[in-house]
């Protein structure tokens, strides 16, 4: 059942039971929802991820994601935050990972929102890591 076919039918029959198969659909529209692509761009990997990097979302990705930076050596890795709306000290963690892996001239964020970019100057890492603003 989907999330709207679960809500309509607790709109119909609001029932503690309807109400709690509402709420699972949700939730596992949430679990499945992609947090994280890659494409590659000439000589870059670019990884763009999407919603909140907290530290429970981290946890699932950060493996696959240095994986990925380790095995392309010579090539730019870039993440795209364009669709980014929190960030954890946990990213922020990956991001020091990636940058190590890879160097400072060949990583760099890209589409930083205003509030990401703030996260990031408080942990005074803004003149570490290349940024460029969201368009």
């Amino acid at each position: 059942m989907t999330g709207n076919e679960a809500y309509q039918k607790w709109v119909k029959n609001p029932s503690a039971e309807n109400f709690a198969e509402m709420i699972a659909s949700f939730k596992a529209i949430e679990k499945n929802r992609l947090k994280l692509s890659y494409t590659h761009r000439d000589e870059t990997l670019v990884f763009a991820f999407c919603g909140s990097m907290d530290t429970l979302c981290v946890a699932e990705i950060e493996a696959e994601v240095m994986q990925k930076v380790e095995h392309v050596k010579g090539v730019s890795i870039v993440f795209d935050m364009s669709q980014v709306t929190y960030v954890s000290s946990a990213f922020l963690r990956l991001c020091m990972m990636a940058l190590k892996s890879v160097g400072s001239d060949k990583f760099c964020l890209e589409n930083v929102i205003p509030c990401v970019k703030k996260v990031i100057k408080i942990a005074g890492l803004e003149n570490m890591l290349r940024m460029t603003d969201a368009e």
